[in-house]
């Protein structure tokens, strides 16, 4: 019997590889690393993080899913959550569907949400409606003497009607009109 000859190539053929792959890796975490310091920046530079209105409850976002993703749902928009972040999504809708939130913040405030979403038969079009209401306990005004002049209740209640159209591949139209109450 005799033995083939020991063969080195295919070994540093290996090496040459695990050194490119190494190669690219690096590059790769540090243009992940990169994208990651940019994400960090924005969210510490958010434009509007300052800014209140009496209307602050709107920027509170229903859904879950697109609420971790930090804005950039905005891009996806799919399923009923498309109502509140690109109505055009809505048309894509394959299923009915219906969402509930109920939170109990800070200061007793309360927020309510509910969305039906589902699409029309037939016609690449899909409709959502919803309602939010967001509640505070009662607040007292006091006069000069510590007596209670009056009592204030303060709610903000906002209805929305959405719609989504595809007209064509890859395009898809959308809008919404909310009515919006506050006391």
């Amino acid at each position: 019997l005799t033995l083939p000859p020991p063969q080195s190539k295919p070994v540093l053929r290996r090496a040459n590889s695990f050194r490119r792959y190494d190669g690219l890796m690096h590059a790769m975490r540090r243009r992940v690393g990169c994208v990651w310091c940019i994400c960090v920046l924005g969210v510490c530079l958010d434009a509007d993080a300052g800014v209140l209105s009496g209307a602050n409850f709107l920027a509170m976002e229903p859904d879950a899913g697109p609420s971790g993703m930090g804005r950039a749902y905005v891009a996806l928009a799919e399923g009923g959550a498309a109502q509140f972040w690109n109505p055009a999504g809505l048309a894509n809708l394959d299923l009915p569907s219906a969402a509930l939130t109920h939170l109990d913040a800070l200061a007793d405030t309360r927020y309510n949400f509910i969305r039906f979403s589902g699409p029309v038969r037939g016609k690449h079009l899909g409709l959502a409606v919803s309602g939010a209401l967001s509640t505070t306990q009662d607040l007292f005004l006091y006069d000069a003497f510590g007596q209670v002049e009056r009592t204030l209740k303060a709610q903000d209640l906002v209805a929305a009607l959405s719609a989504g159209w595809a007209p064509g591949t890859g395009l898809a139209l959308g809008a919404s009109a909310k009515w919006f109450q506050s006391e």
